[in-house]
């Protein structure tokens, strides 16, 4: 007995059927992030099973042959995990590649370097740390307390 390919390779084989309209329009928003020069994010909301995963990926491949592809950052949050910011807290996570195994310290020092460059590309230098100690609490990584903003800080 010759063994074939195994059910995910022929998954991925599959052709898109019932969601061209969604991922036509996912396409059209990066096409139009990169003429405008600006983020956008995207909520895609389902069921289990009806394809939210396979539409990310048709997505990633359309625009893996983009010249310039953009950087896509995905997060989750399960309805059944009650934190609003899990999503958020996982974009964070790997765009600054912070660790389970990162020590508080480590975790703090990769967010502030991290945000205080993007501040720098913004021309918005002395924004970093604070900008860095308000994420901070998302990922529930504790600050200096010299970084922390003062009570009332929008």
């Amino acid at each position: 007995m010759v063994a074939g390919p195994g059910r995910g390779a022929r998954r991925l084989q599959t052709p898109l059927i019932g969601r061209n309209e969604e991922a036509e329009l996912l396409v059209s928003l990066v096409q139009r992030m990169q003429r405008e020069q600006r983020p956008y994010l995207v909520t895609v909301i389902g069921q289990a099973g009806v394809g939210k995963s396979r539409l990310m990926r048709e997505l990633t491949d359309t625009i893996g042959g983009y010249k310039d592809p953009p950087n896509i950052r995905r997060g989750q949050c399960p309805p059944y995990a009650g934190l609003s910011y899990l999503a958020l807290a996982e974009v964070l996570r790997e765009e600054f590649e912070l660790l389970d195994t990162d020590t508080p310290e480590q975790g703090w020092e990769k967010l502030r370097t991290g945000v205080g460059a993007l501040m720098e590309e913004l021309d918005e230098p002395d924004a970093g740390e604070r900008n860095a100690a308000l994420l901070a609490q998302v990922l529930g990584i504790e600050p200096p307390p010299d970084s922390v903003p003062e009570e009332g800080d929008p």
